[in-house]
């Protein structure tokens, strides 16, 4: 289960960083302003659920 719960907290990463990449790619100044906090929350979603995969493993 640790396992798992890794492997979706490193796909929430690469996400973001996919979507980061889009941004810079393709943003205008239509753009939200406030996509910045998103994308920098979802890195630390992604932070938290690595965190508590390890933790699961850990409960041996």
């Amino acid at each position: 289960m640790g396992i798992v719960v890794i492997l979706l907290g490193i796909y929430q990463l690469l996400n973001s960083r996919k979507y980061v990449h889009e941004i810079q790619k393709d943003g205008s100044k239509t753009t939200s302003h406030f996509v910045g906090y998103a994308v920098w929350s979802s890195f630390v979603v992604g932070i938290l659920i690595i965190g508590m995969g390890m933790s699961i493993l850990s409960m041996r």
